[in-house]
């Protein structure tokens, strides 16, 4: 009897040690990652920029300001790989990101934030409206809200007057940004664009993409939408968090955002999509809103190890 007990014991234990070297070797196997091809010079179309990713610093803080200095170091980082910035808001000193933007030739997408609070809506509006139109050679686009609807912060037709008053006062097209499932419930929004803006985000979606099937997701994605719609769609934002909970089969890890981008941006070359990459840095602040999975959607670390 013990000679048995021994002898279970013992293959229990290689089955163990062959199951755990089998996942040792699957994990450290090596991983091929596409290369998208660019023309010599070129660069990936844009990116998220939002400056808040030193500890404690956040947006939600109505006293943060952040300095030109930063800026200017932020996008100097960022001109060597992209040729435009999309930001949210003109708030809290990014009304001066269409200024540093002009200095090293990059575009951007001018964020105008629409919340609940009328009074602060329209401030934004105004500056974002003056910005628009003291720099209409590098403001590409007035993005007019991002996700309102999807947040229930305004109505549809509320939401259409703040557009609808923008692209009477300047000259640049004007837009607005949500997930494309919130596109295609309120399809009349597009008269009041000149161009549809949506986000398309396999991780967050209701049925969350695993790595595998992202791209494929998001190329169906695209195709219902162009059927869908007849004006130019712009993808603004897409991407893969490297940090956090899986979701199903969405797992966040440094290579699945590299297999993702990678793999997005050649197949953006080979459809010739409009697109904005989220996001430029890690966001600490989001953490307290979406979950730990919240804070790491950046290109470069919130740690600024690219400095």
């Amino acid at each position: 009897m013990p000679n048995k007990f021994i002898w279970r014991f013992c293959a229990l234990n290689l089955t163990l040690l062959v199951l755990v070297s089998t996942w040792f070797w699957q994990q450290n196997q090596a991983i091929e990652i596409p290369e998208p091809q660019f023309a010599t010079g070129e660069k990936i179309q844009c990116i998220s920029y939002s400056p808040y990713y030193k500890n404690g610093v956040t947006p939600l803080n109505i006293n943060t300001q952040i300095s030109p200095e930063q800026i200017d170091r932020d996008l100097a980082i960022l001109s060597k790989q992209f040729g435009c910035v999309r930001i949210y808001s003109v708030s809290q000193g990014l009304d001066y990101v269409p200024e540093a933007a002009k200095k090293l030739g990059m575009k951007v997408y001018l964020g105008v934030w629409i919340g609940w609070i009328k009074k602060l809506n329209e401030k934004e509006l105004k500056l974002a409206i003056s910005l628009a139109n003291q720099y209409p050679e590098t403001v590409k686009a007035l993005i007019v809200g991002n996700e309102v609807l999807l947040r229930g912060e305004q109505s549809e037709a509320s939401l259409k007057a703040y557009i609808e008053r923008a692209k009477q006062a300047v000259k640049v097209p004007v837009t607005y940004a949500d997930v494309w499932e919130f596109w295609r419930k309120h399809p009349k929004l597009e008269s009041s664009v000149d161009f549809v803006t949506v986000h398309i985000l396999p991780y967050w979606e209701d049925q969350p993409q695993p790595i595998e099937r992202a791209i494929d997701h998001t190329k169906n994605v695209m195709h219902l939408l162009q059927t869908s719609f007849q004006k130019p769609i712009l993808i603004g934002e897409t991407g893969w968090p490297t940090i956090g909970r899986q979701r199903e089969g969405a797992q966040p890890s440094a290579v699945n955002q590299a297999l993702y981008i990678r793999s997005f941006l050649q197949v953006a070359q080979e459809k010739h999509w409009n697109y904005n990459l989220i996001e430029a840095f890690d966001q600490p602040w989001k953490r307290k809103l979406e979950g730990t999975v919240g804070g790491y959607w950046g290109i470069y670390k919130a740690y600024r190890d690219w400095e």
